[in-house]
């Protein structure tokens, strides 16, 4: 009996020992449940509030690029705009002294000379009369050459000047020198208004080409000028000028060429293929006359480079 009694305490002891250690073990298993929960909870916050903050600084950064391409482009606009509204400065303020068309043929070539001798990108001028003839010319180039003051050119100029103050042609390139070149017409009229002639100017732009060149995007940034369809008259690879190349293909030129209003918080920009074939952050500035607009772009991956 005696044998038996001890037995049965030891069994009994030995199944509340179980029962203490089973306790203790759902014990810690609860608390490394919770432990588990409280991390991967905490890890998910964590990671959300990392997206938040990714997204936001992604978004800053981004805005902060088209701000800094927007002040870039516009300050070329600027400059560019002032150069060619100087031109027709000079031109009308000579029309207004002196009424040209009444002058003898070779008073007129005397004043446009003068005219000529003012600024080195005047590289001639053209005088016509109400109907779009020509009654004289003064030129720096040669007598075999007409520039682009061609018959056609100069037709096409000065009738669709209208009621403008003045009228700009497309850019040319030139065949001998390969610079972009434009017309400049200023109407000359009587004091009724009515149409009495026109002033042509051949202008060379060779300075817009000079401030495009100049300017400094970043590490692999870029600039350049487009018309309104879409043609490339400036840019630091003048071959791609020359050959005529045409970037509607480009999204963002695309647009301006249809005049499809893309601003974003007053500026035009998109992230999109840019004229090197990279996606980039490209930004632009229409110059409103003459027609055209400054882009500039960069690369995303350097855009991002802060942020990454």
């Amino acid at each position: 009996m005696k044998g038996m009694k001890k037995v049965t305490a030891k069994l009994s002891e030995f199944i509340k020992q179980i029962k203490k250690k089973k306790k203790t073990m759902d014990l810690n298993s609860l608390s490394a449940t919770l432990s588990i929960a409280f991390i991967t909870v905490s890890g998910i916050i964590l990671l959300g509030n990392s997206a938040i903050n990714i997204y936001i600084n992604y978004n800053n950064n981004y805005r902060l690029v088209e701000n800094k391409q927007y002040i870039i482009a516009d300050e070329a606009v600027k400059q560019v705009r002032n150069y060619i509204h100087k031109k027709i400065d000079i031109i009308s303020s000579i029309v207004l002294v002196s009424d040209l068309t009444e002058e003898e043929t070779e008073n007129q070539k005397q004043i446009m000379s003068r005219l000529l001798n003012v600024d080195g990108s005047f590289r001639q001028l053209a005088l016509l009369n109400n109907k779009g003839n020509e009654l004289s010319r003064i030129s720096r180039l040669a007598s075999s050459l007409d520039g682009q003051l061609t018959e056609q050119n100069v037709k096409d100029l000065f009738f669709n000047i209208g009621d403008k103050d003045f009228n700009i042609s497309s850019v040319f390139i030139d065949e001998m020198s390969f610079e972009p070149i434009i017309l400049l017409a200023t109407p000359i009229k009587d004091v009724f208004g009515d149409l009495k002639g026109a002033l042509v100017a051949e202008v060379n732009l060779k300075f817009m080409w000079d401030i495009v060149a100049s300017m400094k995007i970043g590490e692999e940034g870029t600039a350049y000028v487009v018309d309104r369809n879409g043609n490339l008259i400036a840019f630091h690879d003048v071959s791609r000028v020359i050959r005529g190349e045409n970037l509607l293909d480009i999204n963002l030129i695309s647009k301006f060429a249809k005049g499809e209003n893309v601003e974003n918080d007053g500026i035009n920009s998109e992230r999109t293929k840019g004229i090197s074939g990279k996606k980039s952050v490209i930004t632009y500035v229409p110059l409103g006359e003459p027609d055209w607009a400054i882009v500039v772009e960069i690369p995303v991956s350097e855009a991002n480079a802060p942020i990454i």
